[in-house]
């Protein structure tokens, strides 16, 4: 009941964006490679873009929005909807037709002849580590692990009892976890793109954004948790009596996996994500190890033996 009640909130929010036009209802996220809407093609609903390079061809028609947040974007065709470009790089060519607001913050070229209907604003730009994509090096991989093992070495030291109870939550109930943490992260994400749209509620989306990589890097640090106990019962067994090295350890392996898993070519980034995820769903069932999750069938057991 515990999980029911808090997909609640969520389903709704869910069923509130739903009601948005036809164009709100598609999402088209572009994280890498070459995309290209070609002459007399049509790019249905919100188009993302945060890596690659995209291409919207002279003759082309795109619905948006459109938002830009690292990679490359050239426009040369029409876009019937915002534009918000806070990071990558923005090119406007001649045959470009803008008829939303186009809000400009990263690399940004516009020819004469390019139209904006809507008002122009400039200076929305990102923090960089917002906009470097899916590469950025080994050293960010190890950057990564160092801050995950780190943080997770906060959390055993300052809060022993949450980081265990939302690693216990992981283990014992990883499907119902993993499916909290797909809807969180759809609801999530839908919301904070909806809110980057606007201008005025870029902050807004900002910090949800940043409270879900606080999530997940908090998810991470559970599951290393949960790993690092095995190997205390196992082949080191002098973590056992060391809690914060053992959490440290054990979420500076997850991120470092994770980081190299990502880079495996097609399937490397769906394991990443599906980890994410089911670690995201424990932080959210255990509202950050704030309460232990209790199955409905046990609960109700329970209570026929009370």
């Amino acid at each position: 009941m515990a999980a029911v009640r808090a997909a609640l909130p969520l389903a709704l929010a869910a069923l509130l964006l739903a009601g948005c036009d036809d164009a709100s209802m598609g999402l088209t996220w572009v994280r890498a490679d070459r995309h290209v809407v070609v002459d007399g093609a049509r790019q249905p609903g919100a188009l993302v873009v945060s890596g690659g390079e995209v291409v919207l061809a002279p003759g082309s028609r795109t619905d948006g929005p459109v938002l830009l947040l690292g990679g490359s974007l050239t426009i040369d065709g029409l876009v019937m909807g915002a534009v918000l470009a806070p990071g990558g790089a923005l090119r406007l060519g001649p045959w470009a037709v803008v008829r939303g607001d186009l809000g400009v913050g990263g690399a940004f070229e516009r020819h004469p002849e390019a139209m904006v209907v809507g008002e122009l604003t400039t200076g929305l730009g990102l923090p960089r580590a917002a906009t470097s994509g899916r590469g950025g090096g080994w050293w960010r991989v190890l950057l990564q692990a160092l801050l995950t093992g780190a943080w997770a070495a906060a959390w055993a030291r300052w809060a022993p009892r949450r980081l265990a109870t939302m690693a216990d939550a992981l283990v014992r109930h990883a499907p119902v976890a993993a499916s909290l943490g797909v809807l969180v992260f759809l609801i999530g994400a839908i919301a904070a793109v909806a809110m980057a749209f606007t201008i005025v509620l870029l902050p807004a989306s900002l910090l949800l954004l940043g409270v879900g990589v606080v999530a997940v890097g908090t998810g991470w640090g559970a599951l290393g948790l949960a790993l690092a106990r095995g190997l205390s019962r196992g082949p080191l067994p002098w973590l056992a009596d060391r809690p914060v090295w053992l959490a440290a350890i054990g979420g500076f392996d997850v991120a470092l996996l994770l980081g190299l898993v990502e880079r495996v070519p097609w399937v490397g980034g769906a394991v990443a994500l599906a980890v994410s995820v089911a670690a995201l769903g424990a932080v959210a069932l255990t509202g950050f190890g704030g309460r232990a999750f209790v199955h409905a069938g046990a609960a109700l057991a329970n209570d026929g033996v009370a």
